[in-house]
């Protein structure tokens, strides 16, 4: 049964376009539920349900949506640069004559003063689409029963620490006979992701074609994912970050030091593997992965340029009547179901140091739930390189030769794009998703500082901006991420970043994925829970199970082609004038 509508908390958080539809969603729930009851069947709970739609249908929503609007065209006319004034002309003296009554003017559509109007017209800002806000659909809320937390909302790892923290400390207290063997599982938190229908899959015949559009590249900002990308990408760097300088008071030498108990943590979450999500409310998606061109057409071979299905005859042929025309016949679909896994999280801790040293567990905790999403990263992209298939240019003229970085890497990358256009026939101006290992980038920097000519004042810098153009233009969506192709992804690879021992030079192979837009979907549960366990057999020996987490997902493949490159490469500097590179024959 579909879930009832339900009015988020926070509505500046979504768009203009967003609301809107949030707000049509609303009314035809509104329309739908008044259109079933009548005075003798109706309920209170149908009644507040109709009080609560209308509120936000004629009241709530609209003044949200007005606000958004309004904060839209500010964001426009600072975005704009207004013409410069010019000086007004000096008034002539007029004649001696009586003043006739004047006359108003009338008010025409293109007299209103607009924001366009106070724009050049070459100013490329003032038709640039805006980066929409990003909206929150999950919520972190600690359970019924946390000392301290019940019921709020926690909005950051370090409160989810403390949360678990709060919960443990209550385990000392209980009491158990010597002989007795008690486990129990106390919920700290849940992770409640709630997507919209549009966003979920129930398991029916409605989920392909969301999952498709899902994966619609077209929906985004900006009309494509590199376009949005983009976008997304000024926006941050337009924001100001607060800055990092302080005052440290001075300390003389005469006093005996004092024990500093703050905990130095820098682990992060950032460089995380993104794709399109949805919500798999079944625990499982029902899909098939879609049709190649060759599927349709099939293979040509010499002699038989055109299959089944396809003739090319002259007239003499068709009054002939020979060859035969063949008929294609469609084929029936096959279907994969692919169901989720779990991956989780056990921490195991002592109770007396928790009560010595509170902020050193709380810490950990924060640490390791990060390292979780870390790990949840990896496993998430180890899943597409096993679904990919493996192209090696290691061997391969020219790649064998050229060991230049930033020739190899971008060249590899637009050659496996307009192999795989001509594959798919895709639109020329598609969008395809590069995924590549972090460090990638201080090797295409340290192979461009080596370069020979040029301006050097501009070669001292290879910024991540320009690197992003060099991908952009070539059609490409990049990636950089972490927990591939480093220590921690590959722990029996040794020279990897990340590792104990420090690295003397970056990896000389290069791994990239390959693939369009959409074809990979990240299905995920709906909830996440994270409990504290009390067991009494731990208690014994003062020690006490801290969290236990797991969250399901998947990586669904929707469409047929994604490929996984492998290029040796090497931050040499040389360019074509220095070196001979030889081409395949």
């Amino acid at each position: 049964m579909p879930k009832k509508f339900t009015v988020p908390e926070r509505l500046d958080l979504f768009s203009v376009s967003g609301l809107t539809a949030l707000l049509a969603e609303a009314q035809a729930e509104y329309d739908t539920v008044f259109a079933t009851i009548s005075a003798a069947t109706v309920t209170n709970e149908q009644l507040d349900e109709l009080e609560g739609l209308q509120r936000f249908v004629r009241t709530d929503g609209p003044a949200a949506l007005a606000d958004l609007k309004k904060r839209d065209e500010r964001l426009h006319a600072l975005s704009a640069e207004p013409e410069p004034p010019t000086e007004p002309a000096p008034a002539e003296p007029e004649p001696p004559t009586e003043p006739a009554p004047a006359e108003p003017e009338p008010v025409t559509a293109s007299a209103t003063l607009r924001v366009a109007d106070l724009v050049p017209a070459a100013t490329p800002a003032a038709s640039a689409p805006v980066p929409a806000p990003l909206v929150t659909r999950s919520s972190l809320v600690a359970s019924v029963g946390v000392p301290g937390f019940e019921g709020q909302r926690l909005t950051s790892l370090l409160d989810v620490a403390r949360a678990f923290e709060a919960r443990s400390a209550g385990h000392s207290a209980h009491t158990a006979g010597r002989d007795s063997q008690v486990v129990s599982m106390l919920p700290v938190a849940q992770l409640v992701r709630d997507y919209p229908d549009e966003y979920s899959v129930f398991g029916d015949q409605g989920d392909y074609a969301k999952l498709l559009a899902i994966g619609d590249e077209s929906r985004l900002p900006g009309g494509s994912l590199i376009e949005s990308t983009l976008l997304r990408y000024e926006a941050l760097k337009a924001a100001k970050r607060p800055g990092t300088d302080a005052l440290v008071a001075a300390a003389g030498w005469c006093a005996p030091s004092e024990t500093d108990y703050s905990i130095c943590l820098q682990v992060t979450t950032d460089g995380l593997y993104d794709a399109p999500e949805t919500q798999a409310r079944r625990g499982g998606v029902r899909h098939n992965t879609g049709i190649e061109f060759d599927t349709i057409f099939g293979t040509c071979t010499p002699g038989a340029p055109n299959p089944t299905g396809y003739f090319n005859l002259t007239e003499a042929q068709v009054a002939a009547g020979s060859p035969t025309k063949t008929c294609l016949e469609i084929p029936c679909p096959s279907f994969v179901d692919t169901r989720l896994g779990v991956t989780g999280l056990c921490l195991t801790g002592n109770i007396l140091a928790n009560r010595g040293y509170p902020e050193f567990t709380a810490a950990f905790v924060r640490g390791a739930l990060a390292a979780s999403a870390h790990q949840v990263n990896r496993e998430q992209i180890a899943a597409v390189v096993a679904g990919s298939v493996a192209v090696n240019l290691s061997a391969a003229a020219p790649w064998a030769t050229d060991v230049s970085v930033v020739s190899e890497v971008l060249s590899a990358v637009e050659m496996a794009i307009v192999d795989i256009k001509y594959r798919l026939r895709l639109m020329r101006n598609a969008s395809l998703e590069v995924v590549l290992p972090y460090w990638i980038l201080a090797q295409m920097r340290a192979d461009w500082i080596r370069r020979n000519g040029g301006d050097y004042s501009k070669m001292i810098c290879l910024a991540d901006s320009e690197i992003m153009a060099g991908f952009t233009c070539r059609g490409a969506r990049p990636q950089f991420v972490y927990d591939w192709q480093d220590a921690f992804a590959s722990c029996a690879v040794s020279g990897l970043p990340g590792a104990d021992t420090p690295i003397n030079n970056l990896p000389a192979t290069l791994q990239f994925l390959v693939y369009p837009a959409g074809t990979w979907i990240r299905a995920v549960s709906d909830v996440i829970t994270l409990n504290s366990v009390y067991d009494s057999t731990k208690l014994a020996t003062n020690q006490v199970t801290h969290m236990f987490t797991e969250t399901g997902w998947a990586m669904v493949q929707m469409c047929p082609v994604s490929r996984v490159y492998t290029v040796p490469i090497c931050p040499s500097g040389r360019t074509g004038n220095q070196q001979t590179i030889t081409c395949p024959a």
